[in-house]
């Protein structure tokens, strides 16, 4: 194959393949920045907050475990709605919310605010890896645009704490929540441009699926969490039990379904 009509190249040279691919991309870098950025600016806002020790840790952990228990939920509601405008929806909301974070003046409303970055960012990672079918028909294309997405993934859960690093050397713990803002308005500028995904308006939204794969999600990342932190205990085979069971329970019942 020559050069002149590689998948980057015939990406790069269709203005329209490469704004999707970046509308696709940024907000998924987003995600997994935000995941790791809050570690060095804990610090700061113990001084500007005064949270708990048990604050601190839902500071980090609310985002995570709301995001990995959301994700199945809102592939769901994307094949309903469109997953164009699940994009749109969650970066407007990851935006806005990013944005009220910085206003926090107790601790609480600053593990609030990360539950709801969860929430939103649940809805970006199913859309964004959707729309890639829906962009890329050409399978080489879309073999590099999955490639790119997954590399994002690793990209950006690396970027968090040194990103993170840099903004508290000239700015104040507010700054990285601030950080969502020049990654998000590109997409919401391009987004529409992508062509909506295919919708299933008839498929219907079970809510005890929802509670189950929430459940099961939340059980997982709390023994994982606590695995890594504090080694194998009681706590950390009951959390595994819990989230095995509810996630069988999951599966089954979509089989069922």
């Amino acid at each position: 194959m020559s050069e002149t009509h590689t998948p980057l190249r015939s990406i790069l040279n269709n203005p329209s393949k490469l704004a999707a691919l970046l509308a696709i991309v940024l907000p998924v870098l987003l995600v997994t920045i935000d995941n790791t950025i809050l570690s060095f600016a804990l610090p700061r806002i113990a001084i500007a907050l005064n949270p708990t020790a048990a604050e601190q840790l839902w500071m980090i952990d609310a985002y995570s475990l709301v995001l990995a228990g959301l994700l199945v939920t809102m592939g769901n509601v994307g094949d309903r709605i469109g997953h164009r405008r699940l994009l749109c929806l969650g970066c407007g909301g990851f935006a806005v919310i990013s944005v009220a974070v910085v206003f926090s003046q107790q601790a609480w409303h600053l593990i609030a605010g990360r539950v709801v970055l969860g929430f939103f960012g649940a809805m970006i990672l199913p859309a964004t890896l959707t729309l890639i079918r829906t962009v890329f028909e050409d399978r080489e294309q879309r073999r590099l645009a999955v490639a790119v997405w997954a590399t994002c993934l690793t990209l950006g859960s690396a970027a968090g704490p040194l990103l993170g690093g840099v903004l508290l050397e000239y700015f104040d713990w507010q700054s990285i929540f601030l950080v969502a803002l020049p990654f998000l308005l590109p997409v919401l500028v391009l987004a529409p441009m992508i062509t909506e995904s295919e919708r299933q308006a008839r498929l219907l939204l079970d809510y005890p699926s929802v509670l189950l794969s929430l459940g099961a999600m939340a059980g997982l990342m709390l023994a994982f969490k606590r695995l890594a932190t504090g080694g194998l205990d009681a706590y950390v085979l009951a959390e595994l039990l819990a989230g095995g069971l509810l996630g069988a329970a999951f599966i089954r019942r979509q089989l069922r379904l």
